[in-house]
């Protein structure tokens, strides 16, 4: 989807190549994350006793994640969102109050984003060891989301903005995806070296 004289409209949201680059990032690390799903259920005594259905479905809801994420790097589904949002602002008459709407429903996204966070780290807390760098990635690109969601004029010339040549959006963004890539190779490794160990 994309932004035609100021409205959202069907196309594709960034048909550059980094955009496009952006998206197959996206897959590829889904495709990785569904690796180490697949396994953690495939070598149940790889990892923390009695926790490798929780391992692989924390895997698995990342990768369908990501996937998602990837879909809408192109579709740009949240223009749609603010769209509505602003249709409906008119068409009630609070337009004129949309700053703080918007402020409240982004601190309503980073106060979800922050709890659901807590309870991963609740959840998983025996197996944070396995998992904490893939998290700290998940960190960062939900601030790049977050960041895309405020949409706010100095936000985008912030995140427009270039550092020795590349654009803030793609560190974050890209940076987010590679530490996930990162994280998750890392935890490929650890249950392949405790596989070996077991049983040598």
């Amino acid at each position: 989807m994309a932004i035609q004289d100021g409205r959202w409209a069907p196309g594709i949201g960034d048909p550059t190549v980094m955009g496009w680059v952006t998206v197959a990032i996206y897959f590829a690390v889904a495709l990785l994350c569904t690796w180490a799903a697949i396994r953690t259920s495939a070598n149940k005594d790889n990892t923390v006793q009695g926790q490798d259905k929780a391992l692989s479905f924390f895997w698995f809801s990342l990768s369908v994640l990501l996937i998602l994420l990837g879909i809408n790097k192109q579709f740009d589904l949240q223009s749609l969102l603010t769209q509505v949002g602003k249709d409906l602002a008119i068409a009630q008459g609070w337009y004129e109050k949309r700053r703080t709407v918007q402020f409240l429903f982004i601190i309503f996204i980073a106060a979800s984003g922050v709890g659901v966070l807590a309870l991963l780290v609740r959840k998983y807390w025996a197996m944070l060891d396995y998992i904490k760098i893939t998290l700290i990635g998940c960190v960062i690109l939900f601030i790049f989301i977050l960041i895309r969601a405020m949409s706010f004029h100095h936000v985008d010339i912030f995140i427009h903005t270039k550092l020795a040549g590349i654009k803030m959006n793609w560190l974050f963004e890209i940076g987010g995806l590679s530490v996930i890539w990162i994280g998750a190779l890392n935890y490929l490794r650890r249950i392949k070296t405790r596989s070996i160990s077991k049983h040598s």
